[in-house]
């Protein structure tokens, strides 16, 4: 919270109130397996658990730059083994077909639900190739940005 509130002081200091940033800052503890994270306005993690049970890892606050101060809520989720989490941009849940419709991010969750057993390498490329799919490859102005993170 420390982290992304100081951050989010920098931007304010630095950008017009019309300008603004989302980030995700997560730090995972191996010895006690447990993920520590905030989010400053971004899509929120899916974290999938090897059943297929899901939840989405929603603590956090305002985008950063648009208030200098901003207090920021911490969650911590436990992970045990096999348990994934998708970190993306939202130049994926807004990817856009030729039919018009949005990619969307529950989509994004039926992906890594179906493929939760791939390694995250191959869960990664799953997701990239059915939105290149969805919009008959062109994937649009925003950046698409997706990391799989995989507790083991």
């Amino acid at each position: 919270a420390q982290a992304i509130g100081s951050t989010n002081t920098f931007v304010s200091e630095i950008t017009s109130s019309e300008q603004f940033a989302t980030m995700v800052y997560a730090e995972y503890d191996q010895v006690t397996r447990e993920l520590t994270y905030t989010n400053a306005g971004h899509n929120q993690p899916m974290l999938v658990r090897p059943n297929g049970s899901h939840e989405r890892l929603d603590c956090g606050g305002l985008v950063l730059g648009v208030m200098p101060s901003v207090t920021y809520e911490v969650g911590r989720v436990s992970l045990n083994p096999g348990d994934t989490i998708l970190f993306f941009t939202d130049g994926l849940s807004d990817l856009e077909s030729t039919s018009g419709g949005d990619f969307g991010e529950e989509r994004a969750l039926e992906l890594v639900i179906k493929h939760r057993n791939l390694p995250p390498d191959a869960l990664a490329r799953e997701i990239v190739k059915d939105a290149t799919a969805f919009s008959s490859g062109d994937l649009g102005f925003d950046d698409l940005t997706i990391v799989v993170f995989r507790a083991t």
